[in-house]
């Protein structure tokens, strides 16, 4: 008796199911074969499983993950993995639920002006607009939106002082690094003093607030 016959598998065969984004277990599975198997048949071949995956690390990962949920709300790990494939990301399903998790993270702030969301977006800059926005994170309210021509840091500090004019002036001001955020900064340091963090910078993907209402108010425009 010669035993059971070998089993064949080819290049193709696996390249088509890593496409195909399948775990290397199902592969196997589907393959009927081990997963070790797998793995010393695809060395042998030339085709590299291990390194297939992305080498990003998770606090580069959660940035990506929720700037796409800013873009793409409500969306579910299947879906957001194959937006992080467009991305150039190829990440296992294990690690794309646990960003999931923590990108809809609890966000609580204790009451009305206690933090403002201020933020730029430049999607009609070759038209010369820019909007100019800001949002309660507590309530919500649009303290303001606005539809400019430059992105200046005079014009963001305008529109800040108008709206704290109509609201009271917050705790607080979270936006990103960019220069047109500078003199709102200055001026909220200079009224409310420098040792509290009056105005805190920071990614833009973790000012989720007023990222998504551009978005949403771009979506149904």
């Amino acid at each position: 008796s010669r035993g059971r016959p070998a089993i064949q598998i080819t290049r193709d065969q696996i390249e088509f199911l890593m496409k195909q984004g399948h775990t290397v277990k199902r592969m196997a599975r589907m393959l009927g074969c081990s997963s070790s198997f797998l793995y010393k048949r695809s060395k042998l071949l030339g085709v590299s499983i291990r390194s297939r995956m992305s080498g990003v690390d998770d606090e580069e990962l959660e940035n990506v993950v929720r700037r796409l949920q800013c873009q793409y709300p409500n969306t579910g790990s299947e879906m957001m993995r194959a937006l992080l494939v467009a991305e150039g990301l190829r990440v296992s399903r294990h690690r794309v639920r646990e960003m999931l998790v923590l990108a809809r993270r609890v966000y609580h702030v204790p009451c009305p002006n206690s933090l403002w969301h201020i933020d730029g977006n430049m999607r009609l800059i070759r038209w010369g607009f820019v909007i100019h926005g800001a949002i309660d994170g507590h309530s919500r309210l649009i303290t303001y939106l606005n539809c400019n021509t430059d992105n200046c840091a005079s014009t963001v500090l305008s529109q800040f002082i108008q709206a704290t004019c109509l609201y009271g002036l917050p705790s607080r001001v979270r936006s990103d690094h960019g220069g047109e955020n500078l003199q709102v900064d200055l001026f909220t340091n200079l009224v409310q003093g420098l040792q509290r963090r009056s105005h805190i910078t920071g990614e833009s993907v973790h000012n989720q607030r007023i990222e998504s209402i551009t978005f949403t108010k771009f979506r149904s425009a």
